[in-house]
């Protein structure tokens, strides 16, 4: 009987490509999942069934193919957590925002994303490769050219502030060698709810839940000749975002004129580390900055606590902005 595998034996690791699209097969950082959450990274392979017209019923196996993969998916949500360098936390916002808007700072300083305004050649985007350890001797997956299409930071009372990216690859595959070996765990302790300060237009506010969602809806770009994707191109930028709030008389002003007129609002979400600093004495730290407006929602008369869910959609082309102070220098 072959050997049984337990969850603790997978785990997931990015590796940061020198060229877009080209596996790098040595991961870098783990993903450091937690609470038990699964990945939804797929392959993708896209296959056909013919069904000739030859006067035999079944399906025949030489007209099942394989025509083409799609491959991509949701990395599970994993804490931020942040250490001298914080190198995991900026490639991956590299991978989304597609810019950083600081160059190369030094040691100390604050590195700031926006998204990427200007459309860029494929060759031009910052890829990742994501292996995934399965625990099956000799199939890990490997999926190559990764960018981030989508990206969430969520929080709630009582639990972690996560991160969660949805991935586009060029192109996926298994692999014999990849993923073999093991990834230590930072050491770093994982930001939480109460290392966090909400503010919307200045006023904090306490809600009990948060979430902030990026989009950078890359299209499918298909070609002859071409087994995966081909390219990639930005499409149309679009975010949403939620807080979950207790009902008070502030409400009116905070949301509901907002939503009728409408008006964008800003909402910052930041925390600090409790341990590390960087050079010059600063603290380790984030920051999130998003430009939003109101969608319209429902007051419902009801016993017992008054909790009210409010969308919000994210608005023009630096709509979202992520500050990181870490003593990285360099990407």
């Amino acid at each position: 009987m072959s050997t049984v595998r337990m969850g603790w034996e997978t785990w997931i690791g990015l590796a940061v490509e020198a060229n877009t699209g080209t596996a790098n097969n040595t991961a870098a950082y783990l993903w450091e999942s937690a609470d038990g959450a699964a990945d939804s990274l797929d392959l993708g392979y896209q296959r056909t069934e013919g069904h000739p017209i030859s006067g035999y019923r079944a399906v025949l196996a030489q007209s099942i193919r394989n025509t083409h993969q799609l491959p991509g998916g949701a990395l599970p949500p994993a804490p931020i957590w942040m250490d001298g360098s914080s190198l995991w936390l900026l490639h991956t916002l590299e991978a989304h925002c597609l810019v950083s808007a600081e160059g190369n700072p030094p040691a100390g300083s604050t590195w700031t994303f926006t998204p990427a305004t200007a459309q860029r050649a494929t060759a031009a985007f910052p890829a990742l490769t994501v292996i995934k350890r399965t625990g099956i001797d000799g199939r890990a997956e490997v999926y190559a050219g990764g960018v981030i299409d989508e990206l969430t930071f969520s929080g709630a009372h009582g639990g972690y502030v996560s991160i969660t990216p949805t991935f586009k690859f060029l192109s996926g595959t298994h692999h014999a060698t990849a993923g073999t070996g093991r990834l230590t765990p930072t050491t770093a302790p994982y930001f939480t709810a109460a290392d966090t300060a909400i503010t919307w237009n200045g006023e904090t506010i306490y809600p009990s839940a948060w979430s902030i969602t990026s989009r950078n809806n890359i299209p499918d770009k298909l070609a002859t000749g071409a087994f995966a994707r081909s390219a990639y191109c930005l499409g149309d930028y679009t975010g949403e975002a939620s807080l979950t709030l207790p009902r008070d008389d502030g409400m009116g002003t905070n949301f509901l004129t907002k939503y009728m007129a409408p008006t964008v609002g800003t909402l910052i979400v930041q925390g600090t580390s409790t341990a590390g600093t960087v050079a010059g004495g600063g603290v380790l730290s984030w920051k999130l900055t998003a430009l939003l407006v109101p969608r319209p929602f429902a007051l419902p008369a009801q016993a017992g606590e008054l909790t009210d869910t409010i969308g919000f959609d994210l608005t023009g082309a630096a709509g979202l902005t992520v500050a990181i102070t870490s003593d990285a220098s360099a990407l």
